[in-house]
């Protein structure tokens, strides 16, 4: 394209830098993200009653993101991924306990 002097290659240019941008920022997420993988299938096979002991690691991993992380360190993408934590907590304890047994006083 710069041999043929190609009115596309200022385009391509700007393309190539947001992609090569891009690609920055999913390895730094990526890399960051990891340290959750552990915690978070931990959360998966856990009783209920074993989630908290689990919790610090995953809040601990949560604030290296926040303060580490180039880009995965927005108050909008850590109220996500929170979000989505809580969500995975809750889908766990929802899939342990018997709501029948709790409303019969088996608590």
């Amino acid at each position: 394209m710069t041999k043929a002097n190609s009115s596309y290659l200022s385009g391509f240019k700007e393309l190539e830098e947001k992609i090569k941008i891009g690609y920055d920022e999913a390895n730094d997420n990526l890399q960051f993200l990891r340290t959750l993988e552990a915690p978070c299938k931990a959360i998966e096979s856990a009783q209920p009653k074993d989630i908290p002991k689990i919790l610090p690691e995953v809040l601990n991993n949560v604030r290296i993101i926040w303060e580490l992380s180039s880009y995965y360190n927005t108050p909008d993408r850590l109220k996500s991924l929170l979000t989505k934590i809580s969500n995975q907590i809750i889908h766990r304890c929802r899939k342990k306990i018997n709501v029948n047994d709790m409303f019969g006083a088996n608590v």
